[in-house]
């Protein structure tokens, strides 16, 4: 019964730290992982991916910007 406990704590442990270490960046997003407030790197590419739980946290800013190759013109208004 006690190994039992023990076994159920431990896989409750894992999960949870298992859980706050893993995230997934979405296609139109950009994450910026800060350790203690300073940033470490930048994730730009979309999946899964891994950080240290209790320590990195993430800054998550949208990538929607359109971009444009069209010759410039001049609007007048």
């Amino acid at each position: 019964m006690r190994n039992l406990v023990t076994l159920a704590v431990i896989l409750i442990a894992a999960s949870i730290l298992l859980n706050s270490s893993c995230y997934i960046v979405d296609e139109r997003e950009q994450v910026v992982v800060t350790e203690f407030g300073q940033p470490v790197r930048t994730v730009q590419s979309p999946g899964l991916h891994f950080k240290i739980p209790f320590i990195q946290q993430l800054h998550t800013f949208e990538d929607r910007l359109l971009y444009s190759d069209a010759d410039p013109r001049q609007i007048y208004t």
